[in-house]
């Protein structure tokens, strides 16, 4: 199946031979055309005329699919709605297309399908994603558990912190705003008379920090350990921060990265924590405390 029509509908009315396109014509000739094509093979495919936001909901499939292309309305949600629609009826080992993927609305989508377990990009050719869809269970179309698709875990997601060895940014003393939430088991550690942590285990270190010069995100965060340098993005989604500073550009000013198990042997360490400004051209140094692996 497939909304919007052209082409790939002459294309598929000889690979399919059961082909429904869901489409307008509305005086376009995007249905008239293709059905009076002589490149049409009309006895395999099936027109539902009108516009999907209301023919899709409606339609009851009979079977399930083995190829869906999505290319009909491209103003958002409506590429999201076909999905939703579509998505719960493909078979294993369907092939799923999504067309003209430049656009910022349907980017938004196929960043999602490229990202959920049920699929794997088979290739992008110009701007036209090839998805096959994989054995992982179908998502609940009628559920909720947005905390188990791979889209969001991955904002929230804890990453490594990665020994950086490149050329350190200039140092500025101006202070910007920020804050540790979290370091290992410990919460609000900048406040913690003592901050004990468990030896031999990677090492949480998390909380936020922008750029006020620039009107968003800093560009990173550098924890020296030990003076060790490593480096994590900003990249999770903060709601309390850009409230709290009036700007929606510091949504995603939050950072949570492990430091490793290797390096938090017994005894005292020193953490250093700069903060990456100007696209990565300056450096702050926030804060420099001790802590005990124990």
């Amino acid at each position: 199946m497939e909304t919007g029509s052209g082409a790939s509908t002459l294309l598929l009315s000889h690979l399919s031979g059961d082909h429904t396109v869901f489409a307008v014509d509305a005086g376009t000739g995007s249905i008239r055309s293709i059905e009076h094509s002589p490149l049409l093979h009309p006895g395999t495919v099936t027109f539902i005329e009108g516009p999907t936001q209301l023919t899709l909901p409606r339609y009851q499939f009979e079977h399930r699919l083995q190829l869906a292309l999505i290319d009909g309305p491209h103003g958002y949600p409506f590429p999201d709605l076909e999905y939703f629609y579509i998505y719960p009826h493909l078979d294993q080992g369907a092939l799923l297309i999504v067309d003209d993927i430049h656009i910022p609305s349907i980017t938004n989508l196929f960043d999602f399908i490229n990202a959920d377990e049920m699929f794997e990009l088979q290739e992008v050719v110009d701007n036209t994603g090839f998805f096959r869809r994989t054995a992982a269970p179908t998502f609940p179309p009628t559920g909720d558990g947005w905390e188990t698709q791979e889209y969001n875990r991955r904002a929230f997601g804890v990453v490594p912190a990665e020994p950086f060895a490149g050329a350190p940014p200039e140092r500025t003393a101006q202070p910007v705003p920020w804050y540790l939430d979290q370091l290992g088991p410990v919460t609000d550690p900048l406040s913690a008379r003592r901050v004990r942590v468990p030896r031999g285990q990677p090492l949480l270190v998390s909380g936020w920090a922008i750029d006020p010069a620039q009107k968003e995100p800093a560009a990173g965060v550098e924890l020296v350990l030990d003076r060790i340098v490593y480096r994590t993005s900003v990249r999770i989604p903060r709601g309390d921060v850009a409230n709290a500073h009036g700007l929606r550009s510091y949504l995603k000013s939050g950072f949570s990265a492990e430091l490793p198990a290797a390096a938090i042997s017994p005894g005292r360490h020193t953490l250093e924590v700069r903060i990456v400004l100007a696209g990565g051209r300056q450096s702050y140094s926030a804060n420099e405390f001790r802590f005990e692996a124990e």
